[in-house]
Order: C-alpha cells, then sequence, then structure tokens
C-alpha cells in the first residue's frame, strides 16, 4: 500500500484502511505527516493516530540475492564494524527528532539483523533444496559486542518489547515544521527558480521599460507577450517545496496553466494566419462584416483568454484522477506525461504551420530568399517563434527524460544537470513568447536610432519614388496595415479641386466605416469631422465640398499613421538595399 505525501488529501489512509503493507521507514515517517485523526476511533490515543496503535507483522522477502564473498576475515570484520553495524544499529543516538528512523530501526529488532537470522537461512536452505555454505564467524563476534554497547539482551524482540519502545507521534522528525518545507528544498533542482525568475523578470524590465509593448509586434499577439507569466507559475509548480505542500492541486493547476499555454498560442497563430488572409477573404465573402468583427481586438482577446481558459479547463479535467492517486511518485509521473502531450502537440502543430507556409511561399523563397520570408515578409517575426517551438521538443523531451527515468533522472540531479536544463527551457519558451521579437526590436532601435523622418520629408520621398511606395504597400500589407497606403494612393490620385458626394460616401463605405473593408484607424474626432463633412456635402447644392476640407480632416492622421510603419520598414534590410541603389544614382547623376 502507497501513501499520499501531502497533507491536504481527504481523508486519512491510516484510518481508511485495516492494513497497510510498508517498508519500516515509510511508515514511520507517513504515519507522522498523517497524524491528525480525522475521524472518531477507540484507541488509547486520542490527539495523534501513533506507531504504537498498529501491529506490526514482519513478511518474507520474496527475492534473496547470496552474493559469494572471498574476502579475508579482517576484512569481512573491518566492514562490519566501520560500516554495516553503524549503519543499521546506530541506536543509541535515536531521540525524538529523529522518530521516525528510530522508530524503524527499532521495527527490525522483530527479524534480527539486517532483516536476516540463522533461522531465516535455514528457512531458504529448506525451500531452495539447495547446499549453502554460511560463514558466521563474523557475525557470532560482533553483535554479543554490540548488544552490550547498547544495553540489549537479544537482537530478536520479542512483539510488546518494539511496541513499548516506539516514540509517540508527538515527536515529529521537523519539529515545529510539520510540513518538513526546510528538508524537502533540493537545491541541485529547486535552485534553478531563480536564474529562472531572473529571465522572467528581465524580459518584462525590458518589455515594458524599452516601450515595445506598444508596437505592432507585440499589440498583434494579444496575450502572447504576457504568457511567460503563466510559464513562470508552471516552473515554479514543479519545484519540491512548492508541491509537497498539497501536490493534487499544484499538479492540477499546473496542468490548467499550461494548457492554458497552449491554447493561448494555437489561437494566436490561427489569429495571425487569419488577418494575413483577411482581406482575400472579404473579397469572396458575403459576409464581409463578420470577418471583420472576427479581426477586431476585442474577439481576439475573447478568444485567446477566455475562450482557451474554459476549453483548458475540460481538457484538464482529466487531472481529476491525481487526487485519487496513491503516492506522489505516481502523480507526479501523470503530470509529466500530460505536459510531454501537450509539448509534443504543440511542437507538431509549429511545423506543419511552418511547413505549410514556406510551402505555400516556396517561390517567393526562391527568389527573395529565406530571410525576406522571415524578417521583411513576417513583420511580427511569427514564423521564426514557429521554428523555435518546433526546436524547443529537443530540449523538453531532456527535461521530461531526467524526470522520469529513474536512474537518469538521479544522475541529472545529483549533478545538478536538472535545473540547468530546466533553466535552458525556460529561455526557449521566453524567446518564442516575445523574447526573439524583443531582442530584434532592441537592436533595430538602437541601429536605427537616427534614422526617423519628418511627414513633408515621407510625402516627398514617396511622390517622387514610386517603387519605394511598391517597397511600402508590400510591407504594409504584411504588417496588417496596408489600408492607410491604400488611402494615401486614392487621396493622391484626386486632381479636382473639389470631390463629389459619392467619392466621399465610397471613402467612408471602405475605410472610415466601422468594420469596412479598409477601415482605418483614426482618432474618434477625426471621424467625427468626416461625417461632418460628408453631411455638409450631401446638404450642399452641388453635392461636393473642397478638396482641400477633405485634407485637412483625414491628411494628418493618415500620415501618422503611415509614418509608423514607414519607420519600422527602415529597419529592414529591404529598406537599406533600396536607400543604397538612391544613393548610388544620385551619386551617378542618374536621378
Amino acid at each position: 500500500m502507497r501513501v499520499w505525501s501531502e497533507p491536504c488529501r481527504i481523508g486519512n489512509v491510516f484510518e481508511q484502511h485495516d492494513a497497510v503493507v510498508m517498508d519500516p521507514y515509510d511508515f514511520a515517517f507517513y504515519l507522522r505527516t498523517y497524524r491528525d485523526r480525522t475521524q472518531q476511533s477507540t484507541t488509547a490515543s486520542q490527539n495523534y493516530i501513533n506507531t504504537n496503535d498498529f501491529i506490526p507483522i514482519p513478511l518474507i522477502p520474496n527475492t534473496l540475492i547470496v552474493k559469494s564473498v572471498k574476502n579475508t576475515w579482517s576484512d569481512n570484520t573491518n566492514l562490519l564494524q566501520n560500516q554495516t553495524m553503524g549503519l543499521m544499529f546506530d541506536y543509541a543516538d535515536m531521540t525524538c527528532l529523529n522518530a521516525d528512523v528510530a522508530d524503524a530501526q527499532t521495527y527490525r529488532f522483530l527479524t534480527g539483523y539486517s532483516n536476516f537470522t540463522q533461522q531465516d537461512a535455514e528457512l531458504v536452505r529448506y525451500i531452495s533444496r539447495k547446499a549453502i555454505s554460511y560463514d558466521w564467524r563474523v557475525y557470532n563476534h560482533y553483535m554479543p559486542l554490540f548488544l552490550a554497547s547498547h544495553n540489549l539482551t537479544s537482537p530478536n524482540w520479542n512483539l510488546n518489547a518494539v511496541v513499548s519502545s516506539l516514540f509517540p507521534s508527538t515527536c515529529h522528525p521537523c519539529g515545529a515544521d510539520t510540513l518538513c518545507l526546510s528538508k524537502i528544498f533540493r537545491p541541485e533542482t529547486d535552485s534553478g527558480i531563480f536564474p529562472q525568475f531572473i529571465i522572467f523578470i528581465l524580459y518584462f524590465v525590458l518589455l515594458f521599460a524599452t516601450g515595445s509593448y506598444k508596437i505592432p509586434a507585440f499589440k498583434r499577439r494579444l496575450l502572447v507577450p504576457y504568457t511567460p507569466l503563466l510559464l513562470f507559475i508552471v516552473f515554479l509548480m514543479f519545484c519540491n517545496f512548492l508541491v509537497r505542500l498539497c501536490s493534487p492541486i499544484f499538479h492540477f493547476v499546473s496542468m490548467i496553466i499550461y494548457t492554458w499555454f497552449f491554447l493561448i498560442y494555437f489561437f494566436s497563430v490561427v489569429r495571425f494566419y487569419y488577418l494575413r488572409n483577411l482581406y482575400t477573404f472579404i473579397s469572396k465573402s458575403r459576409h464581409k462584416k463578420l470577418l471583420k468583427i472576427l479581426a477586431t481586438n476585442r474577439v481576439g482577446l475573447f478568444i485567446t483568454g477566455f475562450l482557451s481558459f474554459m476549453m483548458s479547463v475540460v481538457f484538464s479535467s482529466i487531472g481529476i484522477y491525481i487526487f485519487f492517486g496513491n503516492s506522489i511518485e505516481e502523480t507526479n509521473t501523470f503530470r509529466v506525461i500530460f505536459l510531454f502531450v501537450i509539448i509534443i502537440l504543440g511542437s507538431i502543430l509549429a511545423l506543419i504551420a511552418i511547413s505549410f507556409d514556406i510551402f505555400v511561399n516556396r517561390k517567393k523563397i526562391r527568389q527573395k530568399g529565406l530571410f525576406t520570408f522571415l524578417l521583411f515578409d513576417d513583420p511580427f517575426y511569427v514564423r521564426i517563434d514557429l521554428i523555435s517551438i518546433s526546436l524547443v521538443i529537443i530540449v523538453a523531451i531532456l527535461v521530461i527524460l531526467g524526470n522520469t527515468i529513474p536512474g537518469l533522472a538521479e544522475a541529472a540531479t545529483s549533478g545538478g544537470a536538472s535545473a540547468i536544463l530546466n533553466t535552458v527551457l525556460c529561455i526557449c519558451c521566453v524567446m518564442f513568447c516575445g523574447g526573439t521579437t524583443l531582442t530584434i526590436e532592441i537592436v533595430k532601435k538602437l541601429r536605427n536610432r537616427n534614422a526617423k523622418k519628418t511627414s513633408t520629408e515621407l510625402q516627398d520621398l514617396l511622390a517622387e519614388n514610386i517603387d519605394l511606395l511598391e517597397l511600402l504597400k508590400e510591407y504594409a500589407s504584411k504588417e496588417f496595415s496596408i489600408e492607410n497606403i491604400e488611402l494615401f494612393s486614392l487621396l493622391k490620385s484626386i486632381k479636382s479641386e473639389t470631390v463629389s458626394l459619392s467619392q466621399l460616401e465610397d471613402i467612408e463605405k471602405d475605410f472610415i466605416a466601422n468594420f469596412s473593408k479598409y477601415e482605418i484607424n483614426l482618432p474618434s474626432s477625426t471621424k467625427h469631422h468626416f461625417y461632418k463633412l460628408l453631411e455638409e456635402c450631401r446638404n450642399a447644392n452641388l453635392q461636393q465640398v473642397s478638396t482641400q476640407k477633405l485634407f485637412d480632416v483625414i491628411w494628418n492622421e493618415l500620415i501618422i499613421n503611415i509614418l509608423d510603419t514607414f519607420g519600422r520598414l527602415e529597419q529592414t534590410a529591404q529598406y537599406k538595399e533600396w536607400l543604397s541603389i538612391k544613393t548610388m544614382q544620385e551619386n551617378r547623376g542618374l536621378k
């Protein structure tokens, strides 16, 4: 019978069962873990369940390994005196502070030294029907000395002697710290949470201190840049000292959290590809307004935030099994397997998405190169993150194997490799959640901190360079801001001094109205002035207004939007290539 090693379980296993089969040390330790009574008992002890409330019955081992030792007499005596005797019967120094060890040693007196007596040897010979030669000289020489030094009369005690020598449950091995938190903190694994905490803090400090959270590369991701907070909670819940408080609760909550993280990322990637093809969908659909509504941030936040959380609770409901497991090892293995499935599924989906994207854009990659595909064609760097996710599985598998395979787990733990791998996994997760984008944006800001254009310079530049306008249009389409360039081109095409009512209505239908095909991100005051201008045009005799009035209402805000996009275009290799060609042509007098 295995016992839960957490104090928050419902009921008490030592009260719910008539018998338990356990190692003496485990019994003494876990009984003190569950010493509080949860139901009425007829035993003499009232407040706590004690070891002497149970009748110990020694069991014959189902496996016996007989090893032939060819050491000399002196080697055997030294081995017995220096190691075996001291380890098995360090009985004299037992106190209330190590009552669990003392009780375990006391139980051994029921079966003699090392749970193996001469009677046991004869029983083995009788059952196996093999003649085995035993040398009891060392045992016979040192056992009387051991008994005399500890004021004992026999290595075999009767039941009453054993039970009367047990410590009461008021003696807790951890003293006042009944949760034993000071003893279960494992520096070789749990100390990894400190560098992981620094990594998460550094990420958020840079994200907000540099103002990067305001740029489209982060705003379009909605909740993804902030999911490292969820990841830190998961890493924290994998620490031994915290899980020991109540492993079923922490295991189950951690399952919900990393399922939620997976669904947030999944829906964000789906939304990214939806926005990339939004204008194609709108041009072919009769439900243009519905498609535009689905593209709004409110709907995006509802799906990636609330809906994904509800789905994670449903998917993680399989974790209810944890509350009915028998041991912390069993429940921990279940949680690790669940996490492994999530990681595998996420990596496979990321690999499928990026592979399909590469296949669809294979001609563009051959013509313009892989870097254009990853950077210029994807200003949000989602493709780089998808590639990173598919590679993270390698580190994740190493971490999971290190936590589940017994021999490997012990080696990794003792060498500190487990904490190192967890920290590496932490870095990888932070990078594909926004760390990569943050790094690229910071480098771009440092390299291009003086490369800013005024609105007048930008208008002149675009008016004189059709190829630059096309480059800006291509970049804006990848950044989901093509509507600004479309309206810019439309306004520049107006050559007359007046605009008609039909022209204004077309602009309103395509660019100004809520959920329009190319809805421009304009302040409410600007929209208010536009609708006043539209109403003025409708009331005019000729149903037309001056072009300058239209420009006065829209132009400044439109140029601000374009300047924002152009500022990021300036940081790309494609713009620098265009600029170098333009400079070379000017130097040679070609333009």
